[in-house]
């Protein structure tokens, strides 16, 4: 048998295995969605007092809602800058080799050895 025919003949008992696999990545995307949602619910539902303080102040309903889309940019522009900083700080000058490991000034950090342990090896050059 030529090795185009068994892979061929290995491609026919993929399938089931590749919708299980796609079953698992809708399952995950979906309850990660969920869980953006239920964190966005909590964080309004805890100020409908604040909310509803404001509409009888006076405050049109647009007016809050722009206030509150406002607060969520600012509250993520913020996050994404300290996020891009301290990334930058860590990762900065640090490449990633063939195998997935961290190269920095000739030497290797190896995730995947020692139980997610990051011993250090010299690489070589």
């Amino acid at each position: 048998m030529g090795e185009t025919a068994y892979y061929e003949s290995l491609q026919k008992h993929y399938g089931p295995v590749q919708m299980l696999a796609w079953f698992v990545v809708v399952l995950v995307s979906s309850s990660g969605v969920f869980a953006g949602i239920n964190m966005m619910y909590v964080a309004v539902a805890g100020r409908v007092r604040e909310i509803a303080t404001l509409q009888a102040i006076g405050y049109w309903r647009r007016a809050i809602l722009l206030s509150l889309v406002q607060e969520g940019l600012m509250l993520a522009s913020a996050a994404y800058v300290l996020a891009c900083t301290v990334g930058r700080w860590l990762v900065d000058g640090v490449a990633i080799d063939n195998y997935g490991n961290f190269i920095d000034n000739g030497y290797t950090w190896n995730r995947v050895r020692c139980n997610g342990m990051f011993p250090i090896e010299r690489h070589s050059v």
